[in-house]
């Protein structure tokens, strides 16, 4: 499984609108603690302060790696049924 292509920090830096969103949902995803925000989901294994987009803050750690998980989950089965 090769899954969805990394893209560099500039590469996010410069996206907007539906091609943030799109780029978001196609990105493999990772929980990270955040020391303001407690854990959040970002597109980057990096930590958040790195500035690769985040979402979902404020969440708990078994929570946000949950979330990856299935995220991450469906992200594989589209690739393997594609």
């Amino acid at each position: 499984m090769s899954g969805p292509p990394v893209l560099l920090l500039d590469h996010w830096r410069s996206l907007r609108g539906t091609e943030l969103e799109e780029a978001m949902l196609t990105a493999r995803w990772y929980a990270h603690q955040d020391e303001i925000v407690g854990w959040c989901i970002s597109v980057s294994p990096e930590p958040p302060d790195v500035g690769y987009p985040t979402h979902g803050g404020f969440l708990g750690r078994v929570v946000a790696e949950h979330i990856a998980e299935l995220h991450n989950a469906a992200l594989a089965d589209a690739e393997m049924e594609a």
